[in-house]
């Protein structure tokens, strides 16, 4: 079974991986940046599709 924690786990373990192979303050930035894109990205494909949706 592939739970919320077990996968909260896996992030975890794979953030300290990142920390650990590029602990520069560049490098975090660009990640905070990549994970913010993604996450608007994902909420405006979210919202565009409810938009469909409702509309069709």
């Amino acid at each position: 079974m592939n739970t919320r924690k077990e996968y909260r786990k896996k992030c975890e373990r794979l953030q300290i991986v990142h920390n650990l192979n590029a602990p520069t303050k560049l490098t975090k930035s660009i990640k905070i940046r990549i994970m913010l894109g993604l996450s608007i990205f994902c909420w405006l494909a979210f919202f565009i599709g409810l938009v469909i949706f409702t509309f069709s």
